[in-house]
């Protein structure tokens, strides 16, 4: 599956990891911690190559980068126009952390978390799931899928709620 970035909205990614090798193409040519400006992304079964506009001649891997919004106003309008693969679902502050509803059973009060994702930098993720490394682990593998949600920061500190799941994530504030 193929995602062109348009509609006008220029995509930033910031980059995370700068290693080169089968796994991480073209990583020399990247600075860690320097945004980079998203042009399109190839979804491969085991693998989704990143294109970036300041190097339209190479393919990088996507954990060599994470997304990141500028402000809150950007990611309400990605809200309204978001996909399936990936859903939007709050934003939020540090002083206004939700709880969220993953199924009937299963409530999660983030402000228990609150210390964890204050520390969140830029392009990092507090991950909600049931894979091991997740930092809230859901222990039901037929409801929650590997990597349920997940909370991002933009660069004005406000958080973002992202749904991954097939079955849904609901907020209670």
């Amino acid at each position: 599956m193929e995602l062109n970035i348009e509609n006008g909205t220029a995509r930033e990614v910031i980059c995370k990891r700068v290693e080169n090798g089968n796994y991480f193409p073209n990583g020399n040519l990247v600075q860690k911690g320097k945004k980079y400006h998203l042009v399109k992304m190839e979804v491969h079964p085991w693998y989704t190559n990143v294109y970036l506009k300041e190097f339209p001649d190479k393919v990088f891997n996507s954990v060599q980068f994470a997304e990141c919004f500028k402000t809150e106003a950007e990611v309400k309008g990605l809200i309204k126009n978001n996909g399936r693969e990936r859903k939007i679902v709050a934003t939020f502050s540090e002083n206004n952390i939700p709880q969220i509803v993953i199924s009937e059973s299963t409530i999660i009060d983030l402000s228990r978390h609150k210390e964890e994702i204050k520390l969140l930098e830029i392009g990092d993720a507090f991950t909600v799931g049931r894979n091991t490394d997740s930092n809230v682990i859901l222990v039901n593998d037929t409801i929650y899928s590997r990597i349920h949600c997940y909370i991002g920061k933009t660069t004005t500190g406000k958080y973002v709620l992202y749904d991954c799941s097939l079955n849904g994530t609901y907020v209670s504030l």
